[in-house]
C-alpha cells in the first residue's frame, strides 16, 4: 500500500517513535519536512535534525527530545487533509492551549499560530503538536 500523504505519515512516525522512546528516526528527505522540523525544534519538540546524502538518496535524521522519561511529543493531529483543506483568516487563528502548538502554512512559510497572529497573516492550518 502506498502512502498518499507523506506529511501525515511523517507526523505519526514522530509521535509513535516518541511514545515508544526511540532516540532517533530516519525519514526520506523533503523540504517541507525540514520546514516542519525547524518549527518543532524552535518550539522544543525535537532535539535536533540533520540531513544525510547517500548517493542520490537523501534522508533526514531526527533526534527526538525527552524530559526525563516523558517524550516531548505526546500527540500530533493533522487538521488540514488532502481531501479537506482547512484555511483560517488572521482573525480566526486558534490560540495556544496549554502545551498544544498549532502550525500554519502561510505565504511567508511555516510558523506557529502565535507568529502568524503577530505578523497578521492567515493560511492553511496544518496540524497541532503537544
Amino acid at each position: 500500500m502506498s502512502v498518499s500523504d507523506s506529511i501525515a505519515d511523517f507526523l505519526v512516525t514522530l509521535k509513535n517513535s516518541s511514545v515508544t522512546h526511540k532516540l532517533e528516526i530516519v525519514t526520506a528527505f523533503s523540504n517541507f519536512k525540514v520546514d516542519i522540523l525547524k518549527v518543532l525544534k524552535k518550539e522544543g519538540f525535537v532535539e535536533d535534525y540533520a540531513t544525510q546524502t547517500e548517493g542520490k538518496k537523501s534522508n533526514i535524521v531526527v533526534k527526538l527530545k525527552y524530559f526525563g522519561n516523558e517524550p516531548a511529543i505526546k500527540d500530533v493531529k493533522k487538521v488540514s487533509k488532502i481531501s479537506n483543506r482547512r484555511y483560517v483568516r488572521k482573525d480566526k487563528i486558534p490560540s495556544r492551549e496549554g502545551n498544544r502548538v498549532w502550525v500554519v502554512s502561510t505565504s511567508k512559510g511555516l510558523m506557529t499560530t502565535d507568529e502568524s497572529r503577530e505578523k497578521g497573516i492567515g493560511g492553511e492550518l496544518l496540524f497541532y503538536v503537544e
